[in-house]
């Protein structure tokens, strides 16, 4: 089982993708503000963070994340194709809307073990 950290300021989305991830066996933490997220990154790094980037002040939060810990990968979820611009440091995104195949794709694909040649 993975940890996930999922962010993102409506707690709506986070629960929905609580249950999405914990369907895939995934423990899941929710967080609605970005210096909860740091925290928690900090103190017990998770697997994967999920970021939903939709405000200015909540776009440098993957760049934030990867600065406290540059091997977690970081999953943002975007409203706008601008945004991925802003969350570059990330590890992969996707475009709202966005369907549960498609996330539970990337999550397995961003949690598979790295191959190594």
């Amino acid at each position: 089982m993975s940890s996930v950290i999922v962010f993102d300021e409506e707690m709506d989305s986070c629960n929905l993708l609580k249950r999405i991830l914990e369907r895939e066996g995934h423990g899941v933490t929710t967080c609605s503000h970005s210096e909860e997220t740091l925290r928690l990154v900090s103190s017990n790094p998770p697997d994967l963070v999920i970021a939903h980037i939709s405000q200015s002040k909540s776009m440098k939060l993957a760049a934030q994340i990867k600065s406290v810990n540059s091997k977690l990968k970081v999953l943002t979820i975007c409203d706008h194709v601008s945004d991925v611009v802003e969350s570059a440091m990330g590890d992969g995104y996707l475009i709202r809307p966005v369907d549960i195949e498609t996330i539970e794709s990337k999550v397995r694909e961003l949690l598979a073990p790295e191959k190594r040649s």
